[in-house]
């Protein structure tokens, strides 16, 4: 089968579970990311192995697989990552916490930071991406997500120390040094939101990352923010990714901490997705 062959059969077959356009979306991930054919001829042929990966990924889609993981790649801030079920699929509300940070410290040299529930490794790895000069170093309490964002990291040349920790277990916190930045998308989703969620996130995407207690939907921020006061810097900063309904009150809880210069931000769709505050001087 040809290149334009095998496409159309893949747009064909996505439609019967998904609109035309997404269908159309989604070919293009299978066709260009898995296949790495965006300059190929439509008349090119796709090999014996080739056959035998696509009919697997269109099991594993029909089913309702994220397309990411069934073709194990997204992408992120420009990069290609692997990712699998250990980790959470990268979201463009991220890109916006990580483009934030890069604009908030743009003028600051050989930062020190410290990225928390690093997953798949993405925060930390497109902020050394960008900022070479820049120290990363990020934990998560999975030791499966760890190995995953230790071979994206390698992928790119990224040199960062990784290592495995619960910020819910203050025995287990870093104490060792000091950082200029703490940056976080932790978990923050409370179990009674999962009817409003889509199937294939809470079916395929893993739970103890997304997921929090309904009677402490705060809880990774008070952990963070107890955490960070006494690592960072003085006048070092903290980034975090919220819940849109829990904004307020992770600002609120930071103000209360004695953080200053507390700050909610808004995505793209003008929702409150990022609060950002400074430890004191």
């Amino acid at each position: 089968m040809t290149y334009a062959q095998v496409r159309a059969v893949v747009v064909q077959q996505l439609t019967s579970k998904y609109e035309p356009r997404e269908a159309e979306n989604i070919a293009s991930w299978v066709m260009d990311a898995l296949f790495d054919w965006r300059s190929a001829s439509s008349h090119a042929l796709l090999s014996e192995a080739q056959q035998h990966r696509l009919a697997d990924i269109m099991l594993r889609l029909l089913a309702g697989e994220p397309v990411q993981y069934a073709i194990g790649v997204c992408w992120f801030y420009g990069l290609r990552l692997q990712i699998d079920a250990r980790a959470l699929i990268p979201r463009p509300e991220t890109e916006e916490l990580v483009r934030l940070v890069l604009e908030q410290c743009r003028h600051q040299q050989r930062l020190r930071i410290l990225d928390i529930g690093t997953g798949s490794g993405c925060i930390a790895i497109a902020l050394k991406h960008q900022r070479p000069d820049w120290m990363l170093a990020a934990l998560d309490v999975s030791a499966s997500a760890l190995e995953l964002a230790k071979l994206n990291a390698q992928a790119y040349g990224c040199d960062i120390r990784f290592w495995q920790a619960d910020i819910l277990d203050e025995a287990q916190w870093p104490r060792t040094e000091k950082w200029d930045v703490v940056v976080s998308n932790p978990p923050y989703i409370p179990q009674r939101e999962i009817s409003l969620m889509s199937e294939q996130v809470w079916r395929y995407e893993p739970a103890r990352a997304l997921f929090v207690p309904d009677t402490q939907p705060l809880l990774f921020y008070e952990n963070i923010a107890q955490f960070a006061s006494g690592q960072l810097e003085s006048g070092g900063c903290i980034f975090l990714e919220v819940n849109e309904f829990y904004a307020d009150r992770v600002g609120e809880l930071l103000e209360t901490s004695g953080w200053q210069a507390v700050k909610i931000h808004f995505d793209l769709q003008g929702k409150p997705r990022i609060v950002s505050a400074q430890r004191e001087k």
